[in-house]
């Protein structure tokens, strides 16, 4: 097939392995690569020319697929035309249900295959809501090389991948700091003054380093009740708990590192 994947998250290992594995099955992939920096739809963004560019390119080239990794990016107006032209559309939800009202409820019927990174009760909620069935499809990790976990060679003891920016992240910062010099962060951080920041890592080969340089690594579950008074916020949102499956995780997961998350009483079962 002819697939093409349009803009990424932050996150841009995610596009850039999921590219990597379909050509690898004998696919024939146009990527766009990061497009934007916002979760806003595209018309509140100062990339919408570049944006509009790339979609036109790849409207032109008529692939048989698009995955779109960032919904704010693609407008009803232009998921129709798609449809038009004979290229079906799929979505990747990466921030279930925390966008739902804001973004996601205007969209994803626009859109032939929706795939959510939460589970069975995320998908029950959008059903309630009259939506048509999604698939879940949850975060992954390919670390592009052979390294792996080896206690000996660890600098640190602990490791925490992942950002502390923003109204709701910024609370990691805190909880972070309790742990002194015998942590290391990777990420974005408003609190650079805690000295445990060292730089946010864009490319795999840096990240699995920052990873296997911990004995432990840490995770901070996205609890929803966070949002409670924040513009995307609805309500009977903190009933889905915390988000079970963030990308960190995986990745931890993925290069043999075992983690501990704070603030929950147990192992989540889709673990």
């Amino acid at each position: 097939m002819h697939i093409a994947i349009f803009d990424s998250l932050l996150e841009e290992h995610l596009a850039r392995s999921l590219a990597d594995a379909l050509r690898h099955q004998g696919h024939e992939i146009i990527a766009t690569g990061l497009l934007g920096k916002t979760v806003l739809p595209l018309q509140s963004w100062q990339s919408r020319v570049k944006i509009e560019q790339k979609f036109e390119a790849i409207i032109a080239a008529k692939p048989d697929v698009l995955v779109n990794f960032r919904p704010g990016s693609l407008s009803p107006a232009m998921l129709i035309r798609l449809r038009q032209v004979g290229i079906r559309s799929v979505v990747w939800l990466a921030d279930d249900p925390v966008l739902y009202t804001s973004l996601y409820r205007h969209v994803v019927d626009f859109y032939d295959l929706v795939l959510h990174a939460g589970g069975a009760d995320i998908l029950e909620f959008y059903k309630k809501m009259g939506h048509r069935p999604g698939v879940n499809f949850p975060f992954w990790c390919e670390t592009g090389n052979e390294s792996v976990y080896d206690v000996g060679r660890a600098s640190s003891d602990f490791v925490f991948l992942g950002n502390a920016v923003g109204p709701v992240k910024t609370k990691r910062n805190d909880i972070l700091a309790r742990f002194g010099t015998r942590i290391s962060c990777y990420g974005k951080t408003d609190r650079p003054e805690l000295g445990i920041f060292k730089g946010y890592l864009s490319d795999s080969r840096s990240i699995t380093q920052a990873l296997l340089s911990g004995r432990l690594a840490v995770n901070i579950p996205q609890f929803f009740s966070d949002y409670v008074g924040s513009e995307n916020y609805f309500h009977g949102m903190e009933q889905f708990g915390s988000f079970y499956l963030p990308s960190r995780v995986v990745q931890y997961a993925a290069h043999g590192v075992p983690h501990v998350s704070l603030g929950v009483r147990e192992v989540n079962k889709h673990l």
